[in-house]
Parts: C-alpha cells; structure tokens; sequence
C-alpha cells in the first residue's frame, strides 16, 4: 500500500509546475530586519587572539603533528590571509571571551574539533596536561571557555 502512495506521488512530481500565484508569492518576514548587529573588532583585539592561539607554554610537550599546524596557523594569521574555518572559528570564540562573553562547547569530539580543526584544548604528550589556549587569552580575562568532548561512537 506504501508503495503505490510512493509511487503515484513521484508520477504526479514529474508533471508538477507551480501556479504563477504560488510562484510569486512574496515573502515579508525577510524584510522585517529592523536593524544590523555590528559583529566586528578591532584590529588590535584579533592581534590577542591571533597570539594566544598559537603561543604555547614553554615546557608543553605538543605532538608534533600538532606543532605544525600549529605554525602553519600562526603563519596564516600573520599574513592575514587563508585562514582556515577552525582558526575563523577560534578567532571569534576569543573576541567574545575578551568582550566578557563566556562559551561553552559540548558534544562529540569538541575539543579537537570533528575533522581536526578545531585544537581548542591541547593535551601534553608526556604528562596529560590540558591546555586551552582560549582560557589563557590575556593574564585579566574575565570570561572563560567551558569545552567538554562526549564520547565519539558509532555504537550509539
């Protein structure tokens, strides 16, 4: 019974053309804007974030896939130019943290970021250790990240 639902109505797909009343139809909700929030920084501002998310603690032992990416991040921001999505992505998460706003991340594989672009908490290869770049932005941050990886499985 299904099936022959399934079927008429892919049968009457093929032949459907809108009336010109529905096609024209208009949309108001789109123009309801009633004003535009400005989400930029300053330079200066994206310069601190740029540094903390690629300056590392001294006695930090980074995997050293990780320290490459790392410098490849720091060389992209430098130049200002081809900024990954994970690095636009931190950026922004460390420009809320110095106007004061908290964020907080949780879901599967959040710190790492699902295809590796995120490193938003950095693990030492000999000691355990966390670190979170964004947590260490200036010495008076006052506002913090709160980012917790749920177990990644397939098993459900």
């Amino acid at each position: 019974m299904c099936q022959e639902v399934f079927e008429k109505a892919f049968a009457e797909a093929e032949s459907f053309r809108g009336t010109e009343e529905w096609m024209a139809q208009r949309y108001d909700y789109l123009n309801k804007a009633t004003s535009i929030a400005l989400t930029g920084c300053e330079e200066k501002t994206l310069q601190i974030a740029s540094t903390a998310l690629t300056t590392i603690p001294e006695k930090f032992t980074l995997h050293s896939q990780l320290k490459k990416i790392i410098a490849q991040k720091k060389q992209t921001l430098d130049a200002g130019e081809n900024i990954d999505w994970g690095t636009a992505e931190g950026l922004a998460f460390a420009t809320l943290l110095l106007e004061g706003v908290h964020v907080r991340l949780s879901g599967q594989d959040s710190e790492r970021g699902t295809f590796s672009h995120r490193h938003a908490v950095l693990h030492d290869q000999k000691t355990g250790e966390r670190y979170m770049p964004l947590n260490n932005i200036t010495p008076d941050q006052s506002a913090f990240a709160s980012i917790v990886s749920s177990p990644l499985s397939e098993f459900g």
